[in-house]
């Protein structure tokens, strides 16, 4: 699946010696877990695990970051392990949807570990931090006739990574892009005035469904504490066409490198510029596709309508 590939490639890049033990581990989750209908060809469908999803899931989580750990401890310059707890406020939608979902906040925590290494260009420092994240959005009543009050809880696995700015020996300025794999289950209560709800919306109702999910984050260390902000763009499948959503995310993937060789040429150039140039090129590269999977989840083949969540979050992080 291209999915955990694109996810997986921002420490495989500096990472080799990981990378069949990371690629044995992505073959492992491809046959576990994909979506509550995963489908090979239009002709193959393999059913949902039910309640063992959630539980699969969770051992995929801890068994990335166990995985990550010892690769991020080569030829580190700083790495410490992070809490992280964040607020935003979500807007899901479904696109030509006959309603609009109502929620008012999300609250989220992530466990990582925060990995800074030198680069060739002085007080320019790579930056990557591996994590599991969880977040939940409770139930507010609806504001309007029209809107449906909407909660929901996501978990999954993410790799932030950019440039940062040392700016003193005790404060750093980092320009990221966050790119992960989620599961999230939405709950979407009916409203009496608007009858029962459309199909559209109970395809996604009550239901563990796979994801992504991509952040553009710009953060501040002060010494063991790091105050940040970023923008989230999430999408919810219905369901997954394997070669479709292949084709898809190698699209993806190949610009990213091509973004990857681009900030290459500007280190050799002009090194101070690195952290934006990656951090306009990556986030491009990802909000750019987003838009373009609103109406085909696996642009640029015609398919069904993802579930969309936009969101605005600030957070808090310890280091340790």
């Amino acid at each position: 699946m291209a999915e955990q590939s694109f996810f997986l490639i921002s420490f495989m890049k500096s990472n080799s010696a990981g990378a069949s033990r990371l690629g044995c581990f992505s073959f492992f989750f491809r046959a576990l877990f994909c979506q509550s209908h995963f489908k090979f060809s239009p002709f193959i469908k393999i059913k949902s695990f039910g309640f063992m999803k959630p539980c699969l899931c969770f051992i995929f989580c801890l068994g990335f970051l166990l995985m990550a750990t010892p690769l991020l401890a080569q030829q580190d310059f700083l790495k410490q392990p992070t809490i992280e707890l964040s607020y935003g406020a979500p807007s899901l939608s479904l696109k030509d949807a006959p309603a609009k979902l109502s929620s008012v906040y999300q609250f989220g925590f992530n466990w990582g570990l925060r990995r800074l290494r030198t680069t060739t260009a002085p007080n320019i420092l790579d930056y990557t931090r591996p994590s599991l994240t969880f977040s939940v959005s409770p139930k507010e009543n609806s504001t309007g006739n029209d809107e449906l009050a909407t909660s929901f809880w996501r978990f999954g696995v993410a790799v932030e990574d950019g440039y940062a700015y040392k700016l003193t020996n005790r404060s750093i300025l980092s320009l990221s892009c966050n790119s992960g794999l989620s599961w999230t289950k939405v709950d979407i209560a009916s409203n009496p005035q608007m009858g029962f709800l459309s199909e559209n919306y109970q395809r996604f109702d009550g239901k563990i469904h796979f994801g992504t999910v991509t952040q553009a984050g710009v953060n501040m260390q002060i010494g063991h504490v790091i105050f940040g902000a970023n923008m989230e763009r999430a999408l919810m499948f219905p369901a997954h066409l394997f070669l479709q959503s292949t084709v898809s995310y190698l699209i993806q993937m190949e610009a990213h490198q091509l973004a990857g060789k681009l900030t290459d040429c500007v280190f050799e150039c002009a090194p101070k510029l690195v952290p934006v140039v990656d951090f306009l090129l990556k986030n491009g590269i990802n909000f750019t596709m987003y838009e373009l999977r609103r109406n085909n989840m696996n642009w640029p083949f015609s398919s069904e309508k993802p579930l969309l969540n936009k969101a605005f979050n600030v957070y808090f992080s310890l280091l340790f």
